[in-house]
């Protein structure tokens, strides 16, 4: 019995575990398909991600085959003879007169019609399928084209290449990291396509390098239109060697400069003969027209011979060839062949124009204006639609929908289809159709296309199109539906397509071809214009346009502008007698423009919005419109906390030519530090992120009249992993040329022991002419002509290090440069033995303006007790082995500022930021005299920009300090240099934030400057006579500080405005519709400087402290009112704090109190790096309202605390703080954050033993 027990349990348990066992594979499987479906779903969100709008992500393999479709299979061979191949691939001995990087890039270039694009066929086919030097994965390739919006790009052709390598990682399973880098840009660009072009080629460069060696192919780059970019980006990637790179174009100007001195190869006729004979043959005996012996060697020769290296033309005349059907007939062909394409493109219009019937020669004569004049191509649907619009505008109606085939077929050899889109045979279909200089045959000039009224056709069509499809939303506004239930489903608009199949393109297209119409064809525009928009078709057309492309705002922004441009700069003969057109022109796009910037982002989320969002401040100026269509019943008013948040404006009221218009697609915050440039001769900014990563390097450009702005230039050829901070900057004379100079060093120095500290000089070329027309389809104004990086640490972060010198030259810490030849005259070669000695240290050093001298100062630190630790200047000769000490002096608090242009004077400047100083020195050579320039008050500055004016006889400066915990900008103007310097004049502005001296610009007038300051807003400054800033905002200096609050329930809010002596607290409640406004003044008790009072709000907002004083608040029928008093000893602690930290430091206090309203605690963060002058501090207080009391709490702190913390438990009567303990003085030697809780009945204090990473982590969970 029991050995049955035993058995039957032992089966028991065995089946047991085994249940388990399959249960936990079971769960493991679930878990796998799991995450299978996210991964799927991602990599889905990914995929369309890198694809264009309107094609399948895998479009460039469809290019591939067209162009492989018309290659014969005995061509093209020719190419791997040339000993340009050799070189590029190493096979081969150095080409003369180029560096090896230079020979990982080839640049095949050709006439038109040579068959370059059939040759990058055959080259990707090659090394994909014959040649084992690169795995087929490793080939990535992409064909531009002109004709098509979504080809003719630079973000276009890495978005494409960068999914190519996207696949080619997955297929070797080391896609991890890539996939991550992509996801992050994903989620950072929250858009649903890539459109920003320096991320997604930052992505691509750093990881194409893992895949080496590794071979791009680019075809037709002189149809890119920012191509500019993209070489620059090329180039650097074949600096390793190991990555080849093979661009095809046509010898244009723009792309010989930047491409002559690399490798090159230019194909002939000769090259290509063989290969057109070839071709020819086997058309010929392939057609069974040609090849009937009475004609076949005929056709032969005559092909062979008369091609002039032309793929193109050999192709052409074989389709009219094979129309013949008579012999005679084509005899007379071979007779008369047309020279060249422009022949035989005259050649097929002749015959169309002879043989087509009336209605086929105009369906012919739109189909090729839609063809050649659409913004990419279109689909048969769209283009069957688009005529049918063409027809209606004509009054006439379609008896029958046109056959697909009768578009195909009605322009003959000129159009072909490709992937469903009609599309020209080539550019120079195209080229020839739209030139004004080409020859007007009467014979077939009706078939020439006038851009100028083919845009006016495209124009009324695409405003009928949004006219008819935009009569309704795309999503059920039935007002018993919860907004916030509201979906727009795919369904929806793919149903809106299939109504109106031209309706997408109509939607986001129309204004470019609008800006494109002529003057004259006004009248029909304007009047097209208000039947469309003067309806609820305004509403309908947003909400389509976010619907079909959610990343659309920037472009359709840049289309309002231009519009509004174009229309504000035709004149009146343009227009109707009345001006009410114009105006309403003007005002639409005004009002739309305002809701694009205000709720773009939501809009992209939301379309439907457009119909529940307040907009009559947007449509103030065509009021009637919004209040007839835009059905305001449904629109919100008012914000209310409880229920649905209406999205709100976020604008500032600043005009934009008196802003700069931050690029909205990447940056590092508004209020980033940049450097700023004006050129005044030709009215325009220049500015840059002063902190950059150097793998996308790049500046803006604006109009400074009338603020608008063009896309960033994009430098790619940084190093990347690298970050830069701009040191120096200048504009060239002629106003050509923008020169940085960047102090470089690894990202994460920190951890990897060093900073590798280096010098990095960019010079950018400005177009001599920039357009601020055409911005939704604009080329780059400027481009990189010069980079280079040194090792120097002689120049510290805002040394002037850029001088510019007769005869095109410019010096920077790379040397002298010739900008137009990029020659390059080292300096620091030559220098460090004359510069740089063992016993010294240099501090810092400076460039005379006419480029002769180098200005050092360096600290003495080894010899006798007399010498060490004096600083001296010297002067050393750039270009001859001469230097001399200029002056000396024993104060180490003291360091070389600037110089002045002639070398004459020396500015002296305290040596430490944040340190507080009375005065600077003046030190002048010629006469060994050193003048103290006495400021007005003691100032903690931080930085400081110098400029000599009128001949070294005046010295202004800019000093970014802080007074008293405020950002302030004080200018002072010392006058007389040369004999006793006077203070003429002195003026200070206080501010939200810092300026840096790189955001100052003074101007060539010398009495006045520009200045950026919150919110990139543009200030001048004038100091004529006295120092005053006309723009500065007006301060109501009886209220300077406030504060606001929401309360912890989210019904009220509070705003708090005190100042000398006074306060005014109002309150509001933010639930209701229009809740009342209490207001309720109040007096403080005096204070010589209201910003360093600490002030807080309570959570529930019924207690205010100011300083010393404690308000209890009441809220009654009647408004507010309060009872105050003052907490027991406070003001003596908060006098010994102030003045142990003056004047060296300012640490704000700040006030906290506790959601019982029992407790108020004081603290200030302190410093690591001086805890003596700026300690960490904390003090707490019981407070009682009730019978008005306080009591100061007895914590007994650790010692040794810095960057103390703390926070109220939002229930209990608990303190949370956080801080750091260290007997170092170094930041990189404090410990790690340590956080305790302190019950405040008992004053017990509990450590809490978390890691740093624990507390980061549970702060991100709360």
């Amino acid at each position: 019995m029991i050995e049955n027990r035993d058995r039957v349990e032992r089966a028991a348990l065995a089946e047991h575990i085994g249940q388990s066992k399959t249960a936990r594979l079971d769960q493991q499987l679930v878990n796998l398909k799991l995450l299978d479906v996210q991964n799927s779903a991602r990599e889905k969100e990914i995929t369309a991600w890198l694809a264009p709008a309107v094609y399948d992500v895998n479009y460039y393999r469809n290019d591939l085959a067209n162009a492989r479709a018309l290659r014969h299979e005995k061509t093209c061979k020719w190419i791997f003879e040339r000993e340009e191949m050799g070189h590029l691939f190493g096979d081969a001995p150095s080409a003369p007169g180029t560096r090896a990087h230079e020979e990982s890039l080839l640049w095949i270039y050709a006439q038109p019609g040579a068959g370059k694009t059939i040759l990058s066929s055959r080259l990707i086919d090659h090394y994909t399928l014959e040649d084992d030097s690169f795995q087929s994965e490793h080939v990535l390739y992409f064909f531009c084209k002109s004709t098509d919006a979504d080809k003719s790009n630079a973000t276009a052709v890495v978005r494409s290449l960068l999914y190519q390598l996207y696949k080619s990682t997955k297929a070797q399973g080391t896609q991890m990291t890539l996939t991550a880098d992509i996801e992050r840009a994903l989620d950072k660009s929250g858009k649903r396509q890539a459109v920003d072009f320096a991320p997604i080629w930052a992505i691509f460069a750093d990881h194409v390098k893992c895949i080496s060696p590794a071979l791009i192919i680019l075809d037709a780059l002189d149809e890119c239109q920012d191509s500019e970019q993209l070489i620059q980006g090329f180039k650097s990637l074949s600096f390793s060697g190991l990555i080849k790179v093979i661009a095809t174009s046509r010898k244009e100007a723009h792309l010989f400069t930047q491409l002559g001195s690399n490798l090159s190869l230019e194909i002939t006729a000769e090259d290509i003969n063989s290969d057109i004979v070839a071709y020819v043959e086997a058309k010929v005996l392939g057609s069974p027209r040609l090849s009937h012996s009475m004609v076949r060697d005929r056709v032969i020769a005559r092909l062979s011979t008369g091609h002039s290296g032309m793929f193109l033309w050999v192709y052409l005349m074989l389709k009219e060839l094979k129309s013949c059907f008579s012999m005679s007939h084509v005899q007379g062909v071979l007779a008369s062949l047309p020279t060249g394409l422009d022949g035989i493109y005259k050649s097929i219009l002749q015959r169309l124009r002879g043989n087509l019937p009336a209605a086929s020669l105009d369906l012919c004569c739109k189909v090729l204006t839609w063809v050649i004049s659409a913004i990419r191509p279109l689909q048969v649907d769209e283009l069957k639609h688009a005529l049918s619009l063409h027809h209606e505008i004509e009054g006439d109606t379609l008896l029958f929908e046109y056959a697909d085939k009768d578009i195909e077929l009605v322009c003959g050899s000129l159009i072909t289809v490709r992937q469903g889109t009609l599309q020209v045979i080539h550019l120079t279909v195209k080229e020839f159709l739209t030139s004004v200089h080409g020859p007007q045959d009467s014979t077939y000039s009706d078939l020439l296309i006038d851009p100028g009224k083919a845009s006016l056709h495209l124009t009324l069509a695409c405003l009928k199109c949004i006219k008819d499809s935009c009569k309704e939303s795309m999503v059920d506004l039935d007002p018993g539906i919860a907004r916030l239930d509201i979906k727009l489903d795919d369904e929806a608009i793919i149903q809106r397509q299939r109504q109106a199949p031209l309706a997408e393109y109509a939607s986001l297209t129309w204004m470019m071809h609008l800006t494109e119409c002529d003057g004259v064809h006004m009248i029909a525009v304007s009047k097209a214009f208000k039947e469309t928009f003067e309806s609820p078709s305004t509403f309908y057309w947003v909400e389509a346009c976010m619907a079909f492309q959610p990343d659309s705002v920037l472009r359709l922004l840049a289309g309002l502008e231009e519009v509004f441009e174009y229309v504000s700069g035709l004149g009146p003969d343009h227009w109707p007698e009345s001006e009410a057109s114009r105006v309403f022109f003007a005002d639409w796009c005004n009002a739309l423009r305002n809701i694009f910037e205000e709720y773009g982002s939501t809009l992209s989320h939301r379309p439907w919005e457009i119909h529940f969002l307040d907009l009559q401040t947007s449509f103030s100026r065509i009021r009637r419109l919004y209040e007839r269509f835009a059905d305001t019943a449904r629109r919100d008013t008012t914000l209310r906390i409880n229920d649905y948040d209406s999205p709100r404006s976020c604008r500032t009221e600043t005009q934009a030519c008196n802003q700069l218009q931050q690029d909205v697609r990447g940056g590092r915050g508004f209020n980033a530090s940049i450097f700023f440039i004006h050129d005044e001769r030709r009215g325009l900014y220049f500015w840059g992120e002063s902190h950059i990563d150097l793998a996308s390097a790049r500046i803006f450009v604006q109009n400074a009249v009338t603020g608008q702005r063009l896309p960033p230039a994009v430098n790619l050829v940084g190093e990347a992993g690298r970050e830069g901070y701009s040191s120096s900057y200048g504009l060239s004379p002629n106003g050509e040329y923008v020169v940085v100079v960047y102090n470089t060093h690894t990202k994460n120095w920190w951890n990897a022991g060093s900073m590798n500290r280096q010098s990095l000089t960019l010079i950018w070329q400005i177009n001599k002419e920039v357009r601020f027309k055409r911005r939704m389809r604009s080329e780059p104004w400027a481009r990189i002509v010069f980079s280079h990086q040194c090792e120097t640490e002689l120049f510290e972060t805002t040394a002037p290090s850029v001088v510019f010198l007769d005869g095109g030259y410019c010096l920077t810490p790379s040397g002298e440069i010739h900008f137009a030849s990029g020659s390059r005259r080292p300096l620091f070669d030559r220098l460090p033995n004359r510069v740089v000695s063992a016993d010294t240290t240099v501090l810092g050093s400076f460039f005379s303006q006419n480029g002769k001298y180098l200005f050092i100062s360096e600290m003495v630190h080894e010899g006798s007790s007399d010498v060490r630790g004096m600083c001296r200047a010297k002067r050393v000769a750039l270009f001859a082995e001469a230097s001399e000490s200029l002056c000396s002096w024993k104060d180490s608090s003291r360091r070389l500022a600037d110089v002045s242009p002639s070398g004459r004077f020396l500015v002296l400047s305290a040596a430490e930021l944040g340190v507080g100083d009375e005065a600077l020195y003046l030190y002048d050579v010629e006469t060994s005299k050193n003048f103290q320039l006495p400021f007005v008050e003691r100032l903690n500055y931080w930085e400081a920009k110098y400029r000599f004016v009128k001949d070294e006889m005046e010295l202004i400066v800019f000093i970014s300090c802080e007074i008293h915990g405020i950002s302030t900008m004080n200018i002072f103007v010392w006058s007389v240099l040369q004999s006793d310097p006077l203070l003429r004049s002195h003026g200070q502005l206080k501010l939200d934030h810092r300026i840096s001296p790189l955001q100052i610009h003074v101007n060539n007038d010398e009495s006045s400057a520009l200045m950026i300051s919150e919110n990139r807003v543009i200030q001048r400054v004038e100091f004529r006579t006295q120092v005053s800033f006309p723009d500065a905002p007006s301060v109501n200096d009886d209220y300077p500080c406030t504060i606001s609050q929401i309360s912890k329930d989210g019904v009220r809010w509070a705003l708090l405005k005190y100042g000398q002596g006074k306060a005014q607290l109002q309150m509001t409640d933010v639930s209701a519709a229009k809740g009342p406004i209490h207001r309720l003044e109040l007096e403080l008790s005096p204070c010589d400087e209201p910003h360093s009072l600490a002030a807080s709000l309570s959570p529930d907002l019924r207690v205010l402290v100011v300083g010393a004083q404690v308000f209890g608040i009441t809220e009654g029928v009647h408004g507010l009112t309060s009872a105050s008093f003052k907490i027991e000893g406070l003001l003596e602690l908060l006098e010994r704090h102030r003045t142990r930290l003056a004047p060296r430091h300012w640490c704000q206090l700040r006030c906290l109190i506790s959601p019982g309203n029992s407790h108020v605690i004081f603290i200030s963060p302190g410093s690591p790096h001086d805890r003596e002058a700026a300690p960490s501090t904390i003090y707490a207080f019981r407070i009682d309202l009730v019978s008005r009391s306080s009591a100061r709490l007895d914590l007994r702190l650790p010692k040794d605390l810095t960057y103390i913390s703390a926070d109220f438990h939002p229930s209990q009567n608990l303190l949370l703080l956080t801080y750091s303990s260290s007997s170092f003085k170094v930041l990189e030697e404090v410990s790690p954050p340590q956080v305790s809780i302190v019950e405040l009945e008992g004053l017990k204090m509990k450590p809490i033993g978390l890691s740093e990473g624990e507390i980061f982590m549970k702060c991100l969970k709360e």
